[in-house]
């Protein structure tokens, strides 16, 4: 039951905004995003918000 918490957490997430963009690639190009923690779960709205602005 745990696995299904953590999915769902995440499709909530993911509903709340837009299509994520290919986080894997972009992953290389800004290391300084590896340190505050690249996550899918946490920091999409601070993702997107650096690529927004």
């Amino acid at each position: 039951m745990g696995s299904v918490e953590s999915v769902g957490s995440v499709g909530s997430v993911g509903s709340n905004l837009p299509p994520p963009p290919p986080l894997p690639p972009l992953a290389p190009l800004f290391p300084f995003l590896g340190e505050r923690g690249w996550g899918i779960e946490g920091n999409y709205e601070g993702t997107w918000r650096l690529i927004l602005n």
